[in-house]
């Protein structure tokens, strides 16, 4: 399936701070548990992997996963609104993972398998090619793991930006009635 992209490189001039980039990707996650909880009995985990040197950001969650035509979908401008889910509790006017991760770099991964099925599907995405390819092409590869491991990975790479700002206290604050609750942990 190939996506149309429209424009990541107008997202870089946004005003937004990497801390509140880094909250939108969780809160994705967030909203993909809050959605799924009663398919998701152990609670969600957010890993948050920063390496300053390779100017690299990975986040990776054990939530539900996407289909095929989710991951088309939230890479829209700003997410969709038709795909918040009723049982979202947030998520509704977040940055959306285009524009957050375009901010950040115009190479980016994302990585996910869908809870009870076992592909693997990913997009990747090169802003700087786009003139040579107008569109990313999700790819989908079966996994012969035989179990319902549900997870999703963005890995952002050259990240362009200087300052990289305080993040846990930010996602402490933004987050902390669903951490206080027990069942996220973000790490």
């Amino acid at each position: 399936m190939h996506v149309c992209i429209h424009m990541p490189n107008f997202y870089e001039a946004f005003n937004y701070s990497f801390p509140q980039v880094i909250s939108e990707l969780v809160e994705n996650s967030i909203t993909s548990y809050n959605a799924h909880k009663d398919e998701l009995p152990d609670g969600l985990d957010v890993h948050i992997d920063i390496d300053r040197k390779r100017r690299e950001v990975r986040i990776t969650d054990n939530a539900f996963g996407m289909s095929k035509e989710e991951l088309a979908t939230i890479l829209g401008p700003f997410g969709s609104r038709e795909r918040v889910s009723p049982k979202a509790t947030i998520g509704t006017y977040g940055l959306g993972l285009l524009s957050a991760s375009s901010w950040m770099s115009s190479r980016w991964k994302v990585e996910s398998r869908r809870r009870g099925e076992n592909i693997v599907r990913s997009l990747e995405v090169d802003a700087s090619k786009f003139l040579e390819q107008a569109a990313g092409e999700i790819i989908e590869k079966p996994e012969f793991k035989k179990n319902d491991a549900s997870w999703t990975r963005v890995l952002i790479q050259d990240i362009n930006r200087r300052r990289w700002g305080k993040i846990k206290p930010y996602l402490g604050m933004r987050f902390r009635t669903f951490i206080n609750e027990g069942s996220v942990r973000i790490s």
